[in-house]
């Protein structure tokens, strides 16, 4: 959606059943849009703690062969932690809130860690942990890695739950060819 520059109030609402009521305000918070580069707004945490990062998407420029990758960690109870592609380290020490910053990353047989085959597989482990350890969220795609595409990772959830709060990894397709 286009958003005028400078300071904009954001508000996640839904409708207060069985009411009058229009909406019932979730989530609220003012953000600055500094230019006209895309943006997206993360949010992040429960209802009575939510916080939000506003992120900037790197989407231009980007050579053939390579896949822009940025990442960021919205798991409030994972402290930092380090993302892994196909068991290598790509990036360590991602705080909570904080963002990778974008990568380029080679993709087919030049793709970190590659052995054979099309699969592609994050992981994100706490911060010095080994390449072997057991990951507190991972996720593996056919096409995880493709040239002249801008992908941004996120981690949510809670290391270590199950049921609505479990930990996933998702991608979102910032810019495709």
């Amino acid at each position: 959606m286009s958003v005028p520059l400078g300071s904009n109030a954001v508000s996640i609402v839904m409708p207060k059943f069985g009411t009058n009521t229009d909406s019932v305000v979730l989530f609220s918070t003012n953000i600055t849009l500094p230019d006209n580069s895309p943006h997206t707004l993360h949010i992040a945490d429960t209802a009575s703690k939510m916080k939000s990062v506003l992120v900037k998407n790197n989407i231009t420029n980007i050579a053939y062969g390579i896949c822009r990758f940025n990442f960021i960690n919205l798991m409030p109870n994972a402290g930092a932690v380090d993302l892994y592609l196909n068991g290598v380290l790509m990036k360590s020490n991602i705080a909570y809130l904080a963002t990778s910053g974008a990568m380029d990353i080679p993709v087919g047989i030049n793709a970190p860690g590659f052995v054979s085959g099309t699969t592609t597989t994050w992981a994100v482990r706490r911060t010095g942990s080994t390449a072997t350890s057991a990951a507190l969220v991972s996720y593996a795609s056919a096409n995880g890695l493709q040239s002249g595409v801008a992908l941004t990772g996120f981690c949510m959830g809670y290391a270590g739950l199950t049921g609505a709060r479990l930990p996933y990894l998702s991608l979102t397709l910032d810019k495709n060819q």
